[in-house]
């Protein structure tokens, strides 16, 4: 199992700080010129906090008032969690999905060595740079519910969706006569559906308004960016089909290729309803869930334009 140490190698070994007094756009400038997502926030010689992209989403998502004076020792995280370079990365990964956070100081015996994020770990894992041959079986499920875990804390509001949204399609792909081998990269795909979200940064994913045209055009990009990190995986590549295609309507009229009717692939075909009514069901920061019947409906009204129409009727027979 590769360490943290190796990850840190494989990062430039530059460690970007800013101290308490820094202002914030000052901070968000210094992040967006290197394009990282968080940085070290050092008062003296001591490690006093972290300050991220996110902190400043979340407190925009709450309206927070911001002038030029706003400085970083209002928004940092003060209470930091450090890892050791020795520990896994499933260690790494484990730690950050369990105590919601996404960046993690590095300590060797009180010497700061760097700053992990969960991408770096997602990123690091799915290249290739992967676990012992013996095992293999067992460390797949284990990083894959991890990976699906931090995507969905990513946007809080969609705690669990992942979970959901898997469950409730096996259940469909059994009904509609899938067979058991196939549903197995099916459901890895299903899982990881949404990775590509992990490379669109948090300003645009967790903005709390309506996206510009360019902000949605970045959106749009997801599956592509799960392409390219899926493929280079042999494991993984049966399982390309949810996280590619997902986004394709029946019309024709999706995203990213414009597939249309049975050029999309059936397994994305059963994602994209399941997906819809989860999305549909489930509170938004913008909206209340809807109810069931009102849910029905509206899928039964996109059967044929988005949504394959056999698909749909097969869904709709059933009571979830």
């Amino acid at each position: 199992m590769m360490t943290v140490r190796e990850i840190l190698q494989n990062k430039c070994r530059d460690i970007y700080s800013v101290t308490p007094q820094t202002p914030v756009f000052e901070a968000l400038k210094i992040m967006a010129d290197r394009n990282i997502g968080a940085v070290l926030v050092i008062e003296g010689e001591k490690l006093a906090g972290i300050f991220s992209e996110r902190d400043y989403a979340r407190k925009l998502s709450m309206e927070h008032e911001f002038s030029k004076n706003t400085t970083v020792r209002e928004l940092m995280v003060s209470d930091v969690l450090c890892i050791g370079p020795e520990k896994t990365v499933e260690d790494c990964m484990m730690l950050m999905t369990s105590r919601h956070i996404r960046h993690l100081p590095v300590m060797d015996n009180k010497k700061l060595l760097g700053i992990i994020s969960i991408n770096d770990a997602v990123k690091t894992i799915i290249r290739g740079h992967e676990f012992e041959i013996s095992g293999l079986k067992i460390s797949y499920e284990s990083i894959m519910e991890a990976w699906a875990h931090s995507i969905d804390l990513r946007e809080k509001q969609r705690e669990g969706h992942n979970q959901r949204v898997t469950a409730i399609f096996i259940r469909l792909a059994h009904k509609m006569g899938i067979k058991e081998e196939s549903l197995v990269n099916m459901r890895k795909g299903a899982l990881l559906h949404d990775i590509g979200k992990m490379c669109v940064p948090d300003s645009i994913l967790l903005k709390p308004g309506p996206l510009t045209e360019e902000e949605m055009a970045v959106i749009k990009q997801h599956p592509f960016y799960a392409y390219n990190l899926l493929y280079p995986i042999e494991n993984l590549r049966p399982a390309l089909d949810i996280p590619y295609c997902h986004h394709e309507k029946w019309d024709g009229s999706g995203y990213p290729r414009g597939l249309k009717g049975e050029e999309i692939p059936l397994a994305a075909r059963i994602f994209a309803v399941v997906d819809e009514w989860d999305i549909l069901c489930s509170d938004r920061p913008f909206r209340n869930d809807w109810s069931e019947d009102k849910t029905r409906k509206h899928l039964k009204s996109l059967a044929g334009s988005h949504f394959d129409p056999r698909v749909v009727e097969m869904f709709l027979e059933t009571k979830w």
